[in-house]
């Protein structure tokens, strides 16, 4: 594991090498004069990585505001549980240097500030050739209309903010069967620059069960055009997880579900090619790969 330490308001840093059980991950240290330590945890700092962000507060620590590319993330302690945030690092981000900005706000409303720079490494994705239904690649006119709704419907979806953890420990995979590690696959569909493949898709026999990869709130059910029958899981402090080509839905939305329960089975519908399962996620910042959120240690249920 790498760690670097940085310590408010001096910012002066310090690189330390340390071990761990999580010894995959880069870390980030903030200490601050006070006592309060904030922590960020990536498989990588690079385009579709999400970060997990963690706070052990000092005694009279009441909030800390991070900005960073574009987006604002409040952690206040209190509640019993864990603080913690997540922000994404979207596929689409550009490599180099971007600032980290950092406020901390005690009770006696005195403020530590702190502005940094993180380095964002370049990352190569995949490109592949697909041949689909030409009504996938141009839709007809009268399905125009539906494809718009959708994609609205959904981007309210992942307007919704919970505040609270809904998950409980770590993420697992939906289904165990083998995956095509294709994760922001550029995919040129019938000899077109179609679409940026956001997620990853896992190969498995028709009506195989399909199992929530975490504990959290059923926000959709539903069949879409594109996606077919879909589900989307709310886990909390905008966290969603996405099952897509589903043959079957198991759950409704509304419903609270438990890791590892099932919400419906493999299958073909919408624009695809084959059975398979297409898994994605959607955290504040941007679209995420799912083997990374598998790596990433979240806490256990607060509930």
């Amino acid at each position: 594991m790498r760690k670097k330490t940085v310590f408010w308001p001096a910012l002066a840093s310090i690189f330390l090498l340390a071990s761990s059980a999580e010894a995959s991950l880069e870390r980030y240290v903030f200490e601050a004069s006070s006592g309060a330590v904030l922590e960020i945890a990536a498989r990588a700092f690079q385009p579709g990585e999400p970060v997990l962000i963690s706070l052990r507060p000092s005694g009279d620590l009441i909030r800390v505001k991070i900005e960073f590319l574009n987006e604002v993330l409040i952690l206040e302690p209190g509640g019993g549980g864990p603080t913690i945030g997540c922000l994404g690092i979207d596929l689409d981000a550009r490599p180099g240097p971007h600032p980290i900005a950092l406020m901390l706000t005690k009770k006696t409303g005195r403020h530590e500030e702190s502005l940094r720079e993180f380095e964002i490494h370049d990352r190569i994705f995949p490109e592949t050739r697909l041949t689909v239904s030409p009504r996938y690649v141009q839709p007809p006119p009268e399905n125009r209309e539906r494809i718009r709704r959708e994609r609205d419907l959904i981007a309210w979806i992942y307007g919704i903010h919970t505040s609270r953890w809904l998950g409980d420990g770590n993420f697992v995979l939906p289904h165990q069967g083998p995956n095509w590690a294709n994760f922001g696959q550029r995919r040129i569909l019938n000899d077109v620059l179609n679409s940026v493949h956001n997620g990853l898709d896992i190969r498995a026999p028709h009506g195989d069960l399909v199992r929530a990869s975490n504990s959290g709130r059923i926000v959709m059910a539903s069949d879409l055009y594109m996606s077919g029958k879909s589900v989307i899981i709310d886990h909390g402090l905008g966290i969603f997880s996405f099952y897509c080509h589903l043959s079957h839905l198991l759950v409704r939305r509304g419903q609270p579900i438990a890791k590892g329960e099932p919400i419906g089975r493999i299958g073909s519908t919408g624009r695809s090619t084959g059975p398979h399962l297409h898994w994605s996620f959607k955290v504040p910042g941007g679209r995420v790969d799912p083997e990374a959120m598998l790596e990433l240690p979240f806490p256990q249920s607060i509930r």
